[in-house]
């Protein structure tokens, strides 16, 4: 009787793990924005959760950090960022963080198409329609500029691709890297990578859930592609030069900004500049971001002598109105693709169709006065 007890104790401590046994353990992974949480969670789908620093419609240029962030940060395993010329306010806290804690800098994953940032105001010499001198080829830096792709983006590899190796190479490049399909695979990969070296217990998983991924964020940029191609002859203004990689992608054409930086109003010489282009131009479209009051917008067009319709419409590249998760870098790829066409595209459509706020209503109402 003894005996049968030994025995079935034995067999108890066969089948039950140690406390702690990797099997049972889920890496603590914290993502700072949404975007890049958004891919975190797609490689983890099935394993766990990524937490979330940068929520709702908070801004990383403008973020200040919570102490339940900093928790967060101190009891993590790994941690997933742009870099410091977006995500500013990490760079102390993340400098400070326990030696076990891995930190991990999205800019500096290999294989990336970088763009320089370009100056703030307006871009006219980047306009194919506007240039006097030749164009650049594609893929080429042109001043703090990289061309547009004219081609399909499966008939070119000419994009200025930077093997990143350390943070400070990336001061002077435009941070918004996940609105480039391309790029965001790469971040994918990376992404992968370094969950499964940090869980292995979970690399299948991983790797799994990455490949499939992959496939989707290649079937959506064939749609984009399609989308998108009747729009690279059409000119816009932007807030802030947040859209540099789809641009490119894509070959579209922002021909400048509202404003150099979000968190400052634009002088009154770029207001006078931003008039002057729109009727020059024939500027239609000017996007904005939900994070940024439209009254900066609204500001700088008050008054001119615009002749002709602008309307005011909300490019989103966090997804801050979307539910956060796997899928959520999808929605805000195929939101920019839809509000993009709808703005530009040849049938263009009425602002109540297009689901603009009721101050957009009251600034294109003003702006295109005179039109009518």
């Amino acid at each position: 009787m003894i005996f049968r007890k030994i025995l079935y104790v034995l067999s108890l401590s066969v089948l039950m793990p140690f406390p702690g046994a990797p099997a049972d353990e889920v890496p603590r992974v914290v993502a700072s924005i949404l975007p890049v949480h958004s891919l975190v969670s797609g490689v983890m789908r099935g394993v766990g959760n990524p937490s979330l620093i940068v929520r709702g419609y908070g801004s990383p240029h403008t973020y200040r950090m919570r102490p339940s962030d900093a928790v967060k940060l101190h009891d993590a395993d790994l941690v997933f960022w742009i870099g410091d010329t977006l995500e500013s306010f990490l760079r102390k806290p993340l400098s400070s963080l326990p030696k076990p804690v891995r930190a991990v800098s999205l800019m500096e994953t290999d294989g990336l198409t970088l763009l320089k940032n370009r100056e703030g105001g307006l871009w006219e010499h980047h306009h194919p329609a506007l240039r006097t001198e030749p164009a650049p080829l594609p893929g080429t830096r042109h001043g703090n500029f990289v061309s547009p792709i004219q081609k399909h983006p499966e008939e070119t590899e000419q994009h200025a691709t930077l093997a990143a190796t350390e943070t400070h190479q990336h001061l002077g490049y435009n941070p918004h890297i996940w609105l480039d399909p391309k790029n965001a695979k790469q971040l994918v990969k990376t992404i992968a990578h370094h969950l499964s070296e940090v869980d292995p217990v979970h690399g299948t998983r991983y790797e799994i859930n990455a490949s499939d991924l992959l496939q989707r964020m290649e079937d959506l940029a064939e749609r984009l592609r399609k989308q998108l191609s009747g729009l690279t002859s059409v000119p816009y203004l932007v807030f802030h030069d947040a859209y540099p990689y789809l641009e490119t992608r894509y070959g579209l054409q922002a021909v400048g900004t509202v404003t150099a930086t979000p968190d400052r109003m634009p002088s009154a010489r770029r207001i006078a500049e931003l008039r002057s282009a729109i009727e020059r131009l024939n500027i239609r479209c000017i996007f904005r971001e939900p994070q940024f009051d439209a009254k900066v917008i609204e500001a700088a067009l008050d008054d001119a002598n615009i002749t002709r319709p602008v309307t005011i419409r909300v490019l989103d590249p966090l997804g801050v109105g979307i539910t956060p998760g796997p899928d959520l870098w999808f929605h805000v790829m195929e939101n920019h693709a839809r509000v993009m066409a709808d703005c530009l595209g040849p049938t263009a459509r009425s602002l109540s169709d297009l689901g603009c706020s009721a101050a957009e209503k009251r600034i294109s109402a003003r702006i295109s006065e005179n039109f009518r």
